[in-house]
């Protein structure tokens, strides 16, 4: 993950697990600091409410909460979608908008705000890019839209599931590209229980 654009590149590790029955996600990564020490990075979306929080010892050092981050995280449940495919058939709160052969918008309702994504599949009906003109990005303290996206690559069978193994995620800044976010899935779990907000 590069943290702001030109910065060096920090390696985590990080676990996610997604609703396929409602928009709903929990992420949890490790930063290492120094020796040992870590910190924790919270980013979830549950019940029309995202956050995005740091902490350390456990403890919550920042958080971003409000309605601008509840959008962001709603938009980073469809983009998404890929590496959680039962949820493209099960989740009834999606709707579903062909555009064209190979693209398709999905949307979900958060309060009175319709949010969207386009999704855009290959010859082989992979979903390989996905990307939202309505995400914001916090520039000092004004919130602005930026186009933003991601690319999934190596599709394979994890866990009984056809998904993307790689992918990245980038937002387009006035002065360029900047990829934020490049990873590498390493294992899938499919559950059979509901799913649950994890406020740990």
């Amino acid at each position: 993950m590069w943290l702001k654009p030109g910065g060096r590149a920090t390696h985590f590790e990080a676990t996610q697990s997604c609703a396929v029955d409602r928009v709903g996600f929990w992420w949890r990564a490790r930063f290492p600091l120094l020796g040992r020490l870590s910190m924790q990075v919270v980013d979830e979306y549950a019940d029309d409410h995202g956050k995005l929080e740091l902490r350390l010892f456990g403890l919550p050092l920042q958080r971003q909460r409000g309605a601008e981050t509840t959008k962001g995280e709603a938009l980073r449940y469809l983009a998404e979608l890929p590496f959680a495919p039962p949820a493209i058939v099960l989740n009834e709160q999606l709707e579903w908008c062909s555009l064209d052969e190979h693209s398709a918008e999905v949307a979900t309702v958060v309060g009175d705000e319709r949010l969207a994504v386009t999704l855009e599949a290959d010859q082989h009906g992979d979903i390989v890019h996905a990307s939202s003109e309505k995400r914001l990005f916090k520039s000092g303290n004004e919130w602005v839209p930026r186009p933003w996206g991601g690319q999934f690559r190596d599709y394979e069978a994890l866990g009984g599931v056809r998904l993307p193994t790689s992918g990245e995620a980038y937002r387009e800044l006035p002065e360029g590209r900047y990829v934020y976010w490049r990873g590498t899935v390493m294992s899938v779990e499919v559950l059979d229980r509901p799913f649950r907000r994890d406020e740990s």
